[in-house]
């Protein structure tokens, strides 16, 4: 697991360094990392320790990061919309997104869910998750700088018996 780290590593040191240069002199990086683990009907054994590893290798190439573990709906909207505040200063050249944990698709919409999340329906899903719409919009207003989303989203239903999900796995978006 540790190789995979350091090849992740060495791949953002290599790709983002050039990009934030280009973006500017003294181009700042920022990311927000986020592992989602302590879910209470389907609790995850990795994304906790995958994110602590991801803010740690991004924290040693430079980046200013926003780590949060086992975010609640309140606090998984305040990150992004941090993160959307940060991207948008222009000493910002370059933007990572990291999210470990349960996400859905709905109506070709994709939802990170929150650790708090007790979905019983579909409308549910809109009112206590956060759409990953919402983190985009963030970057498109944020124009002239380059970005990263890695979504590490584990595809199980994490809702039990209360509210099964009717497609599996993320849907494409641009």
């Amino acid at each position: 697991m540790r190789r995979t780290w350091a090849v992740v590593l060495c791949v953002l040191s290599i790709w983002s360094a050039p990009l934030a240069r280009s973006s500017g002199a003294g181009a700042e990086r920022v990311a927000l990392v986020i592992g989602n683990a302590g879910y209470r009907f389907a609790p995850l054994a990795n994304p906790g320790n995958d994110a602590r590893a991801m803010a740690g290798l991004l924290r040693d190439a430079g980046f200013r990061v926003d780590e949060q573990l086992d975010a609640t709906h309140a606090s998984l909207k305040d990150a992004v919309r941090r993160f959307g505040d940060a991207i948008r200063d222009p000493r910002v050249g370059f933007g990572l997104f990291y999210y470990a944990g349960h996400a859905v698709q709905l109506e070709w919409r994709n939802y990170l869910i929150p650790v708090n999340a007790q979905v019983r329906s579909a409308e549910d899903i809109q009112r206590q998750t956060v759409d990953v719409s919402e983190l985009l919009s963030y970057m498109d207003r944020a124009s002239g700088r380059n970005f990263l989303v890695i979504l590490d989203a584990c595809r199980d239903n994490p809702f039990g018996s209360q509210y099964r999900v009717a497609a599996r796995g993320l849907s494409q978006f641009d």
